[in-house]
């Protein structure tokens, strides 16, 4: 039974979430029997330097990484898993996400504790109840976020890693995330590891809260990723739904929206799904071929901060 835990968090020009989310995870890993694992992806904002500061403060009850050789979050969450190397369960979770209890860390890998045949557990992520700028409450009341959507694709269900906890016996067997997408990654190793005959399951209660993108600019930059990731997914698996199903999806979203929402709601959600499809279709016709899993051997890693 697994009975090491490690938590691994990317992270990438931050610094405004440093202070809360490691208190908050170190709230959560309290007892001391676990592990948290923070890998910064290169930043260039003072994120580093403040985590440094951190980490003394709190008595380097954290271990910390530096890798940039690679620019994403997954190369950064493969640094992780291989540094994690004494650890059974691996547990992923954003910088700009918190522990909505302090028994999420227990409520997300109860499932593994229990049946073997589960390799994946998802935990829900939900939205600040307090507001903010109108960016964010649009993302608030889309619930744009939540497991709810990527665990009911239509091809098959995935989970996204801003909550996810895994055994390292699927990552032995399938292998670590593709550093070279910038996202869907979670989709594609999700799909691989129900390939090979893993479970995936979801405990709603072990949540975390996500911060939404703050302006537009970075709104509209997170669902042109949207698109981009979807395109690399169509490319892995052809036989998944094509491009002109996944805008009907989006539109029919839309259609589906309350009618009680603000107007500037309503002028923000099409040019989103319209960026989204546009980067999908360009991706589509890319005659780049998405390169296979990686393994250990494929990153190059620099000292850690110990």
């Amino acid at each position: 039974m697994p009975n090491a835990v490690t938590v691994i968090v990317p992270i990438y020009n931050s610094i405004q979430f440093v202070d809360e989310f490691v208190e908050s995870l170190l709230l959560a890993l309290r007892d001391g029997e676990h592990d948290l694992l923070i890998v910064d992806n290169g930043s260039s904002d003072g994120t580093w330097q403040r985590l440094c500061e951190q980490r003394q403060a709190e008595g380097k009850r954290f271990r910390l990484f530096s890798f940039d050789d690679i620019q994403g979050s997954y190369a950064a969450r493969n640094r992780g898993i291989i540094e994690a190397s004494k650890s059974e369960v691996l547990v992923f979770i954003d910088a700009d996400c918190r522990p909505a209890t302090p028994e999420w860390l227990s409520m997300l890998t109860a499932p593994l504790r229990r049946d073997p045949r589960v390799g994946l557990v998802a935990g829900e992520i939900e939205s600040p109840r307090c507001r903010g700028t109108w960016v964010e409450d649009f993302s608030m009341r889309s619930n744009m976020l939540s497991q709810r959507y990527t665990l009911s694709h239509g091809y098959r269900p995935y989970a996204q890693t801003a909550n996810l906890a895994v055994r390292r016996s699927v990552f032995d067997e399938v292998g670590l995330f593709r550093e070279e997408m910038k996202s869907g990654g979670d989709a594609d190793f999700c799909w691989r590891a129900q390939q090979a005959g893993w479970r995936l399951a979801f405990v709603r209660e072990a949540a975390v809260v996500h911060q939404h993108r703050k302006t537009v600019k970075d709104l509209f930059a997170q669902w042109l990723r949207y698109g981009q990731g979807h395109s690399h997914l169509r490319r892995l698996y052809p036989d998944q739904p094509r491009a002109h199903r996944l805008v009907a999806r989006q539109m029919e979203r839309l259609g589906a929206e309350p009618r009680n929402w603000p107007r500037h709601f309503r002028w923000i959600d099409a040019p989103l799904i319209a960026v989204s499809g546009a980067a999908y279709l360009l991706g589509s016709m890319s005659i780049v071929r998405p390169r296979e899993a990686i393994g250990a051997s494929a990153i190059r890693w620099k000292v850690p901060i110990l």
